[in-house]
């Protein structure tokens, strides 16, 4: 049985691209390499081979991991003559990016200069396709600064027994949304009659959770985890946040998504105390679950899920309207207060009224810069106006979406406390412990972005 598994493993590592080494004692597995790189990388294929064989033996005991490839060859193509020059820094970012995304258990191994494998331990598939979407998106960002699809594409590899392997592009679910789906408007507005149409249960069958780590600017530190629940548009890509219960949400499905999210994070905190780890976690409730009915069945379960953490709990109230009068908002902040060490506020952009919210026990005040239409020249005009108009009330701010080098360092200058987004570090499954973040981290890489943009600008 062990030479037919050999067999089979070697089969299936031939089928993709990957010629299986022979071992013995004058040609070893594992050649003495000549540099940490390259002992990383053989380490990486022995250990891939290893984990191919175990998936394909009858008595298999990780039934659900699950095989996937990325293509680098449009990020090649776009970088054209640089791609040369840039090659070893781009997978060096891509490497780091691996290595904050991915758990233990997880392998992956660079085959080639545009051909990444990886193997994800024991997970559903919808949860590994979704992760391997962030990866990618990730990715994408770090490097070109868009999510352009094409420079990073992502493959299922399903390998059945006893050798046959089988490249899928993308679920088939998602195909057949996007054959009925022309255009992103109408995809918010099928989402929107699904979210009528469906209950709860299914509307939100397949959320996931991810976290953002947010940066103290003047500490230097990441101590906050911003749990983000996010769900799959049909497109490759995700909706996040509110945005996937379309462009009129119901009270209902407002609440039952802060109510999901609020499980999602009281699990990471169980994790984070189990492993004595000391970060903190932060979630969104909106401004309707707080306003609406559904208020002291929110409140009801986060004393039940916080009352002997409440330290590591922050509130980021979003969906808050302009203009909403102070005894309003000193109504919210003292019905959560009881259940979080701080509370945070996110406003639209062109908000300014903040004088009648520096007493009511907001944290900070903050905007979210994120968004595929505007110009980074009109976001920046944006941090301006509303650091202008918080740091006139004395109020500390954040801002989410900081994915360039130009805009963290307006963010900073301008004197915004706390920052997240793609420019300072990718989004993970689960939250980590307290670091240290170093300048150091936001430039690296960033040779490669400039290049990737500016060559995608020319085509």
């Amino acid at each position: 049985m062990a030479k037919e598994q050999e067999v089979n493993s070697d089969s299936v590592l031939e089928s993709l691209g990957i010629k299986a080494k022979l071992s013995s004692p004058e040609h070893p597995i594992l050649d003495m390499p000549t540099s940490p790189q390259e002992a990383h990388d053989s380490v990486a294929r022995v250990t891939f081979e290893a984990r191919i064989g175990d998936m394909l033996h009858p008595q298999n005991k990780r039934p659900r991991d699950r095989i996937f490839t990325f293509n680098l060859t449009g990020l090649r193509s776009a970088l054209s003559s640089k791609w040369e020059k840039s090659t070893k820094k781009v997978h060096s970012r891509l490497h780091n990016i691996l290595e904050e995304s991915m758990i233990t258990a997880d392998v992956y191994f660079q085959k080639d200069d545009v051909t990444y494998f990886f193997i994800l331990s024991d997970i559903d598939l919808s949860m590994a396709q979704l992760k391997m979407q962030v990866i990618a998106q990730d990715m994408r960002m770090a490097i070109a600064g868009t999510n352009e699809p094409s420079l990073i594409t992502v493959q299922d590899v399903q390998v059945s027994w006893p050798k046959q392997v089988k490249l899928q592009d993308t679920p088939s679910k998602d195909d057949v949304i996007r054959t009925m789906l022309s255009t992103e408007d109408t995809h918010r507005q099928f989402l929107y009659n699904q979210a009528q149409e469906n209950s709860a249960g299914q509307l939100f069958a397949d959320v996931k959770f991810i976290y953002r780590p947010m940066l103290a600017v003047r500490t230097r530190v990441i101590s906050t985890y911003i749990c983000i629940p996010i769900k799959p548009n049909g497109h490759g890509g995700y909706f996040s946040g509110y945005e996937m219960l379309g462009a009129h949400p119901s009270i209902d499905n407002i609440f039952e998504l802060d109510s999901l999210t609020q499980e999602a994070v009281n699990n990471e905190l169980e994790t984070l105390i189990h492993s004595n780890l000391r970060s903190l976690l932060a979630l969104p409730v909106h401004f309707e679950t707080l306003a609406s009915h559904r208020r002291q069945q929110y409140l009801t379960r986060a004393r039940e899920l916080f009352e002997n953490h409440t330290n590591r709990i922050v509130y980021e109230l979003v969906g808050v309207p302009d203009h909403i009068p102070q005894s309003r908002m000193l109504e919210f902040t003292a019905a959560l207060k009881p259940h979080c060490r701080a509370i945070m506020a996110r406003f639209p952009p062109t908000h300014g009224a903040f004088e009648s919210y520096r007493s009511v026990g907001l944290h900070a005040v903050g905007v979210d810069l994120y968004s595929p239409n505007k110009t980074e020249k009109a976001m920046l005009k944006t941090l301006e106006q509303f650091i202008d108009h918080a740091h006139q009330t004395q109020l500390r701010t954040y801002a989410h979406g900081i994915h360039s080098i130009s805009l963290y360092t307006s963010a900073v200058c301008a004197g915004f406390d706390y920052l997240d987004g793609y420019a300072l570090s990718s989004v993970v499954d689960k939250a980590k412990d307290i670091t240290s973040f170093s300048y150091d981290m936001i430039y690296q890489g960033i040779h490669d972005k400039n290049t990737a943009r500016s060559v995608t600008a020319k085509e």
